[in-house]
């Protein structure tokens, strides 16, 4: 870390943020307060300085390495994990014209990740594309999708998500942001919150444009058996309960209710629906039609999602047999475009009949030389911070320059549609295909 430190006004006082080269930054700052099930409030700072120089601490979730990306850094875990980084150019002055901003939401399932992991470090993206990015922190897993303090079904992960726009929308513009220019992306279930965040109720003018990366949409659909188990084993979390305790029975409750039912359990903690803010499941396509019009909408997935599973060895093994792996790949290629291609389309005519201004994207990622382009998560390097994976097993076949050169239409294509909500078809055969929806 970089021991120049940068200063910005905040409420009555201050944020001490600091320089790394050509971006400066204000990292692990807590937008809200919230204990075990408790519903999140809003911070109101009434510090003098506020030192935001670590990054944000990530959710309770049980720690792994995911063998496509590589091992990312050790972040510290704890309950208060309502924070949110702020990455901006470097040489962006008070009197510049304000920037864009980009608020991203990580994926995993709504179980485990964090902003701050390294492979989602914006450096590259905002100083190439000049724009403001957010990286946010919530509550995942039992803690966040399951119960209030009461015992009764609670969306606490997303009303997170929400007071974290509410920050944004309050603050941003002491750090150079544009308030009224705010655009969500996010990648899986990162974009599966965007999605339900578009009809929450609260969420109004909170964001004017989301990018849509890869929501596992049909995946979250009719999950009330599921659950109603996870409701009621979430009832067993004591406050006497240590944190680590607590990850331990996560971790066995969600193998467990993975064995128990089928399409569901490839998202067994998601969103409620009908449970504050979220409108009842039957009334969901409706509540899209009301807020289309509102949005810039960018929507998409990979040629090759479900292929990411044969990184298990398992999986692997079976795929270099000659019958048996071309069976497994017309199983992937089905799984891919009944979760994700088929749905992504739906709702993108879905937004653009009820007056939306919608793009779809099909992104390959690579030549088709090597097993792993186009999988789930593929993008995430090119958007991001390529040097992160040098132990994966995704792009292992690239050097680290020639992801950075790969992934840099890519980002100016993220960040002009930020900028500016322009959504024009583009045809790049090697790494991505948009499509834009006429009205």
């Amino acid at each position: 870390m970089d021991c120049r430190l940068v200063k910005w006004p905040y409420d009555q006082g201050e944020i001490i943020g600091w320089n790394d080269g050509s971006v400066n930054r204000a990292t692990g700052i807590a937008y809200a307060r919230a204990g075990r099930f408790e519903y999140p409030t809003l911070i109101k700072n009434n510090r003098k300085q506020i030192k935001a120089t670590q990054l944000s601490p990530m959710a309770p979730q049980k720690r792994g390495v995911a063998k496509l990306l590589g091992p990312q850094n050790h972040l510290e875990m704890t309950e208060a994990c309502q924070n949110l980084s702020i990455t901006l150019p470097a040489d962006h002055q008070a009197t510049d014209p304000l920037l864009p901003v980009m608020v991203w939401f990580h994926g995993g399932g709504y179980e485990v990740g964090a902003g701050d992991l390294e492979i989602y470090y914006p450096k590259r993206l905002v100083e190439e594309q000049r724009v403001l990015v957010v990286n946010l922190n919530y509550r995942l897993g039992i803690l966040g999708f399951s119960r209030d303090r009461e015992g009764q079904p609670a969306n606490l992960g997303l009303l997170d998500q929400l007071m974290a726009l509410r920050w944004i929308k309050k603050h941003i513009k002491q750090f150079g942001g544009d308030p009224n220019n705010v655009t969500l992306f996010g990648q899986s279930a990162g974009a599966d919150a965007i999605m339900h965040l578009m009809v929450a109720e609260g969420s109004k003018r909170l964001f004017q444009r989301v990018i849509i990366q890869s929501a596992p949409i049909s995946a979250n659909k009719k999950h009330g058996r599921i659950h109603q188990e996870l409701l009621q084993a979430s009832q067993q979390i004591t406050d006497e309960m240590s944190l680590e305790e607590v990850i331990t029975f996560q971790t066995a409750t969600l193998m467990k209710l993975r064995q128990g039912f089928q399409r569901a359990s490839f998202l067994p903690v998601a969103v409620k629906y009908g449970v504050y803010p979220l409108p009842k499941e039957k009334n969901l396509k409706e509540a899209y039609r009301l807020v289309a019009s509102d949005f810039d909408v960018l929507i998409g997935s990979n040629n090759h999602e479900a292929d990411f599973v044969l990184s298990q060895e398992r999986y692997f093994s079976q795929y270099n047999k000659p019958i048996i792996g071309r069976l497994l790949e017309v199983a992937l290629d089905f799984f891919t475009e009944i979760i994700f291609e088929e749905e992504i389309d739906r709702y993108a005519e879905l937004f653009s009949k009820a007056g939306g201004r919608v793009a779809t994207y099909l992104f390959r990622g690579g030549r088709g030389e090597h097993i792993f382009e186009g999988v789930h998560m593929a993008e995430i390097p090119l958007l991001f911070h390529p040097e992160s994976i040098e132990n994966g097993l995704l792009y292992s076949h690239y050097s680290t320059e020639d992801l950075v050169k790969l992934g840099q239409p890519l980002r100016k294509i993220w960040a002009d549609f930020a900028k500016t909500g322009e959504l024009n078809s583009i045809k790049l055969p090697d790494l991505i295909e948009i499509k834009s929806y006429d009205k």
